[in-house]
């Protein structure tokens, strides 16, 4: 620990910080700023926020700061649009293609015998049930449970 002579004559222990990535809480990185106002001045902060929760919920977003990071300019479910801006960034790069796969893997409309068959939406297959387990699309929100070898990658962020 060490000890720092603050203002006014009294001592301020300074301990170093040590954050883990842990489930249910969300975490930040920032990948750096951009010129997203085209002026020519990169000073726009750019993010991606994402949580893993206890039990297996995976989400993801991506923020682009004003240049005083009071407000945004770009916010939410834009996660592809703020990664397009880093496209070396081999980690940005492979954060987005787990946010398209796996983001609200616990609001799935389809059971996975009917993604395997490529049923996306509703109007495709309106109330007709799953040719295996009989399930009716859009009926309920089910959880596609993420693989254990990619929750350890997202908690190694």
């Amino acid at each position: 620990m060490e000890q720092k002579q603050g203002l006014r004559n009294f001592s301020v222990n300074i301990k170093p910080v040590i954050m883990k990535c842990r489930e249910g809480m969300r975490h930040t990185i920032e990948l750096g700023k951009v010129d997203f106002n085209h002026n020519g001045k990169r000073n726009c902060m750019a993010e991606l926020e994402w949580e893993l929760t206890g039990d297996g919920r995976f989400t993801m977003s991506g923020n682009i700061w004003n240049h005083l990071h009071t407000d945004i300019y770009c916010g939410g479910q834009c996660v592809d649009e703020v990664v397009d801006l880093f496209p070396h960034n081999k980690k940005a790069q492979r954060m987005l293609e787990i946010w398209k796969r796996w983001h609200l893997n616990d609001a799935q409309a389809g059971c996975e015998h009917q993604r395997s068959l490529g049923w996306v939406n509703y109007n495709e297959h309106p109330s007709e049930p799953c040719p295996v387990c009989g399930y009716k699309y859009g009926t309920a929100w089910l959880k596609e449970e993420i693989p254990e070898t990619i929750k350890a990658e997202i908690r190694s962020w």
